[in-house]
């Protein structure tokens, strides 16, 4: 499995949640006293570059201030020009070089990068700098990511921060029906959290109580997204339906060899179980789409197979990985290699290349191109090569000597150089990975 080329790719556009977590790496936030006495001094050192920012050249500006911010010494002194650098971001309303500059911020020192976001495009929105576009779609960028690691109060800010950009705005179709998603997704988990909390009191006085098990076993699985623990009381639970698909998963997870299309079963048992609960029906059906997803590559049936991509990406957002199944699922792919991501759509020039996510469109095509199971496997066995000799970095190189897999010993192969151009190397290996559809 590549290490990380995800963030090869998109680094400069997403940081990623843990990043911002409280890790020992990172600096404490100096008191507010103490920075605001380093921005009176970074001001005054760098009068000229704030006058020219003043005048529309904030580019100069922001370079300089992020280049001393990489040699200065004291916490303080970091923060403050950190935080000028944002702040002059903003003032140039280059609103995504603003965040940006928050989320590296946030790499520094003990912030929570989402919160922080947020927190600045309030107030550049309560600047009055006619962002409002801007504003809105960030904030939704930023509630989908907060939703997503459930973090679900900070969600909520921010679709309420993109309502109300979006009253100054004309948001495109698309981007808002992102939002009227969001906004059902978090009413149905308030919804899903209240009724759980009155089921712990039930079942606090009465253990037995097979209503409240319905109400906690929801909130465990959709709220808290304890998988096992969820599914263990809606299998008791008095919900029909809903217990049936708990039961089934339930079966599933001690089983060591699952295949794809008793997975497939249990998601459909998910999916026509959402309309027994019809206020928190979303929450299962993302729930279905995370089981669809596991297996929609795998599944000899091409409607199944169809299905299972047609309903994957259907729900809300992505549907969260929590699902409690084995990952020895029954395939003849290599689990080396991700399964092609299904939850996508692609216009214009790209639509013929959004065609290698869907398994049985791939399929299609590697029949009309003369391929075969067999080149299939080959095709495989040669990426897996190459994520094996990918560097702990997430990089390549020309020079294998470097890797720390085989430690120089695939040197031989011919073609194996001693170059370094990190660059090139890293560009060649993604290249068949996006050709076989793998992001």
């Amino acid at each position: 499995m590549l290490k990380s080329l995800a963030a090869i790719l998109f680094l400069a556009a997403f940081a990623s949640v843990e990043a911002n977590a409280q890790t020992s790496g990172r600096l404490p936030v100096p008191e507010a006293e103490a920075v605001a006495a380093e921005v009176r001094i970074v001001q005054q050192a760098f009068e000229g570059e704030y006058a020219d920012a003043a005048n529309g050249d904030a580019a100069k500006l922001i370079s300089t201030l992020l280049g001393a911010e990489r040699k200065a010494k004291s916490a303080g002194r970091r923060y403050a020009l950190w935080q000028e650098a944002e702040r002059t971001a903003g003032l140039a309303g280059d609103v995504e070089r603003c965040l940006d500059i928050v989320r590296k911020k946030a790499t520094v020192f003990e912030i929570d990068a989402v919160r922080a976001q947020i927190e600045r495009l309030k107030d550049l929105q309560d600047g009055g700098h006619g962002l409002d576009a801007d504003v809105y779609r960030e904030a939704i960028r930023l509630a989908e990511e907060a939703y997503s690691t459930s973090m679900f109060a900070v969600s909520e800010a921010a679709v309420a921060l993109a309502d109300a950009a979006a009253r100054q705005t004309r948001p495109s179709r698309e981007d808002a029906r992102r939002l009227e998603e969001l906004s059902g997704l978090i009413a149905a988990t308030q919804i899903v959290t209240a009724a759980g909390a009155k089921g712990r009191i039930t079942l606090d006085a009465d253990s037995g109580d097979r209503h409240a098990m319905g109400q906690v076993g929801l909130d465990e699985l959709l709220g808290r997204r304890k998988v096992g623990e969820g599914l263990a009381l809606l299998a008791k639970s008095d919900l029909e339906r809903v217990g049936i698909a708990a039961r089934a998963e339930l079966s599933l997870t001690g089983s060591e060899n699952t295949s794809a299309e008793q997975v497939f079963e249990a998601a459909s048992l998910w999916w026509d179980a959402a309309e027994e609960v019809s206020g928190t029906a979303v929450l299962i059906r993302r729930h279905a789409g995370a089981l669809y997803a596991k297996v929609a590559g795998n599944l000899p049936d091409p409607v199944d197979a169809a299905l299972a991509s047609k309903r994957s990406a259907s729900v809300p957002i992505s549907p969260p990985s929590g699902a409690a199944l084995p990952d020895n699922v029954e395939s003849d792919a290599d689990d080396e290699i991700d399964q092609p991501q299904t939850a996508m759509t692609f216009k214009g020039p790209a639509k013929e290349y959004g065609a290698r996510f869907d398994p049985v469109v791939r399929g299609r095509l590697v029949e009309q191109g003369g391929g075969s199971a067999d080149t299939e496997k080959a095709v495989d066995a040669a990426l897996r090569w190459i994520a094996r000799h990918q560097l702990d970095d997430g990089s390549w190189s020309f020079n294998l000597k470097q890797c720390t897999t085989c430690n120089g010993q695939c040197s031989e192969w011919r073609g194996a150089g001693v170059g370094e151009d990190r660059c090139g190397a890293t560009a060649l290996a993604l290249l068949p990975f996006l050709a076989r559809g793998e992001t």
